[in-house]
Formats: structure tokens, sequence, C-alpha cells
């Protein structure tokens, strides 16, 4: 672990609570900065694959294609050689996924719950807390918008 090079206090952004977020960035022994990965894939977007019958065809004949080239496993067949093949198998079928599939990303606003009866609440505390932090709202109104959320 090295050291917490840089850090600042974000009042910006809005959190849905009283905390502020402190953002920070944390370098390694080396000197390099981490680098978070911008949103983490989930899965992929099947249903859609699945109705659209010309990219089901296009990912199907992907698949025949990658995999023709192997033979299949047998009864004298290894205990690692059935697990490079499942290996194998995983990989072929996430490179295939990747070309013909949209990607899922998580992202807090991705979920299938989230919508307008939860980001309309949040807008209003934010721009309420905003408020609040500037001197324009008192604690008991502060806490009048917190209840909004519940």
């Amino acid at each position: 672990m090295g050291l917490l090079d840089r850090w600042l206090v974000d009042s910006e952004r809005p959190t849905g609570s009283d905390h502020e977020p402190i953002l920070f960035e944390w370098l390694d022994l080396n000197g390099e900065a981490w680098e978070p990965p911008t949103q983490a894939t989930t899965g992929w977007r099947t249903q859609e694959l699945t109705e659209d019958h010309e990219a089901m065809e296009q990912a199907a004949r992907a698949w025949r294609e990658t995999t023709e080239a192997f033979s299949p496993l047998d009864d004298t067949c290894t205990v690692d050689e059935v697990e490079q093949e499942a290996m194998r198998i995983q990989d072929w079928l996430t490179k295939v996924l990747n070309e013909h599939a949209k990607l899922i990303r998580l992202v807090a606003r991705s979920k299938r719950w989230w919508g307008d009866e939860i980001v309309q609440p949040r807008q209003f505390y934010a721009r309420e807390r905003r408020a609040w932090t500037q001197g324009l709202r008192s604690q008991n109104e502060l806490k009048e918008a917190r209840k909004g959320l519940l």
C-alpha cells in the first residue's frame, strides 16, 4: 500500500444523507495511480438478442464457427481436460455474447426499481440539502425534506 496522496471533500455531490463524500486517489508503492473500472459488467441483454431473429442467427453462426474445430469430450477424458474444456466454453461464450449482445453495466440508476418515484424525491432532497449548506434552509426544513425520501 502506498500513500493517500490527494483527497478532497465533494460538497457538490448529493448523497441522500447529511454526510459528504470524500474523494481520494491512492498511489501504490510504485507511484502508479489505481484506475477503477468505469462500470462493472454484470451480464448481457439476452432477451433483446433472442427477440431479434437476425442477430440471434448471427450469434448462433459465430458460436458454431468458434466451436466446430474442437472435438467433443468422451469417457476417456481426464479431469484436467474437462476443466480446460469448461474454461474454453466459458471464454467462447463470453466472446460470442460480447460481439452480439448488449452488455449490462452495473450503475446505481440501472436498477429496475429505480424510477421517477425514486428520482424526483432524491432530486428535491438534493436541492434542499444544497440550500441548507448555503444557509438558505433551516435544519427543520431539511428534516422535512428528508422525510420525503422515506
